[in-house]
Protein backbone atom coordinates (compact mmCIF):
# COMPACT_ATOMS: atom_id res chain seq x y z
CA UNK A 1 0.00 0.00 0.00
CA UNK A 2 1.30 3.45 -0.88
CA UNK A 3 1.46 6.35 1.58
CA UNK A 4 -1.23 8.33 -0.27
CA UNK A 5 -3.86 5.55 -0.09
CA UNK A 6 -4.67 5.60 3.66
CA UNK A 7 -4.67 9.41 4.07
CA UNK A 8 -8.46 9.46 3.72
CA UNK A 9 -8.65 7.50 6.99
CA UNK A 10 -6.90 10.15 9.11
CA UNK A 11 -8.88 10.86 12.26
CA UNK A 12 -11.08 7.78 11.82
CA UNK A 13 -11.50 4.49 13.65
CA UNK A 14 -10.56 1.71 11.19
CA UNK A 15 -10.13 -2.04 10.96
CA UNK A 16 -6.71 -2.98 9.57
CA UNK A 17 -5.71 -6.39 8.25
CA UNK A 18 -1.97 -6.88 7.86
CA UNK A 19 0.70 -9.58 7.60
CA UNK A 20 3.41 -10.02 10.20
CA UNK A 21 7.00 -10.91 9.33
CA UNK A 22 6.07 -14.61 9.25
CA UNK A 23 3.24 -14.04 6.76
CA UNK A 24 0.38 -14.60 9.22
CA UNK A 25 -2.68 -12.39 8.87
CA UNK A 26 -3.76 -10.22 11.81
CA UNK A 27 -6.77 -7.94 12.15
CA UNK A 28 -6.93 -5.04 14.59
CA UNK A 29 -8.98 -1.92 15.08
CA UNK A 30 -7.33 1.40 15.78
CA UNK A 31 -7.78 5.15 15.58
CA UNK A 32 -5.49 6.62 12.89
CA UNK A 33 -3.58 9.62 14.27
CA UNK A 34 -1.10 10.10 11.42
CA UNK A 35 0.51 8.59 8.34
CA UNK A 36 4.30 8.92 8.62
CA UNK A 37 7.26 8.17 6.38
CA UNK A 38 10.67 6.91 7.54
CA UNK A 39 13.20 7.28 4.69
CA UNK A 40 14.86 3.87 4.97
CA UNK A 41 11.80 1.84 6.01
CA UNK A 42 8.86 3.49 4.23
CA UNK A 43 5.42 4.59 5.37
CA UNK A 44 3.47 3.50 8.42
CA UNK A 45 0.17 4.11 10.18
CA UNK A 46 0.42 5.82 13.56
CA UNK A 47 -2.49 4.55 15.61
CA UNK A 48 -3.65 4.78 19.18
CA UNK A 49 -2.79 1.13 19.91
CA UNK A 50 -0.08 0.26 17.40
CA UNK A 51 2.05 1.49 14.52
CA UNK A 52 1.77 -0.66 11.39
CA UNK A 53 4.07 -0.52 8.35
CA UNK A 54 2.09 0.18 5.17
CA UNK A 55 3.91 -2.47 3.14
CA UNK A 56 2.37 -5.10 5.48
CA UNK A 57 -1.21 -3.77 5.26
CA UNK A 58 -3.60 -5.76 3.05
CA UNK A 59 -6.97 -4.13 3.89
CA UNK A 60 -8.09 -0.94 5.64
CA UNK A 61 -11.80 -0.29 6.15
CA UNK A 62 -13.62 2.28 8.30
CA UNK A 63 -15.57 1.04 11.32
CA UNK A 64 -19.28 1.63 11.28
Amino acid sequence: MYIHDPKRFLGMKVVVTYRDRFGHLHTTSLYVHDIAYVPIYGGYLVGDLADIWLDQVTVISPMT
